[in-house]
């Protein structure tokens, strides 16, 4: 009868266990709890709005890295297409094409994608001037893109890249 009690207490779960199983659904609950806040702190972090010194609203870090990837991409597409509008010219005796889709049935603009003709933060078509052969952004906002509207001519004293020589000790 010893036997008997012993195998049937041993089938049996003990009170504690039972206790410690509802504490880990507890923990476990208490653990999805802190990865939530965690989540939503990374994503005010990276995509909610956030309030400069001076109060006025300020874009998420993750939209600032999404316009200036576009910023990039609609430069480098304007100096592309500004490549070609160079090659046109150079074998058309300095004659800029007329419009941009000229350029475009040209042989030098037939391999370029739809997308690459239109500004990427504003989806409006690239603006072109046929007296000068320059391509702009239509938002004119681009630095440091030849051609682009927005873009300062550089200074005469100043060496290739735009460095302004008059500062460095030694360049005069």
């Amino acid at each position: 009868m010893i036997e008997y009690s012993i195998l049937h207490r041993s089938r049996r779960t003990p009170r504690r266990a039972v206790s410690r199983m509802h504490r880990r659904r507890g923990q476990s609950l208490i653990g999805l709890l802190v990865v939530m806040l965690i989540l939503i702190g990374l994503y005010m972090l990276f995509l909610g709005k956030r309030k400069g010194e001076n109060g006025e609203t300020k874009v998420s870090v993750l939209k600032q890295s999404m316009n200036k990837g576009e910023d990039v991409a609609t430069s480098s597409n304007i100096a592309q297409i500004q490549q070609a509008v160079e090659m046109y010219k150079n074998d058309n005796d300095g004659k800029p094409p007329a419009s941009l889709d000229e350029l475009k049935n040209s042989s030098y603009g037939k391999g370029y994608p739809s997308e690459m003709w239109f500004d990427a933060v504003s989806k409006q078509p690239l603006q072109y001037n046929p007296q000068t052969g320059r391509v702009s952004s239509p938002t004119g906002g681009l630095k440091g893109v030849p051609g682009s509207a927005g873009t300062a001519p550089p200074a005469a004293d100043a060496a290739p890249g735009g460095v302004d020589l008059s500062r460095v000790p030694g360049a005069n």
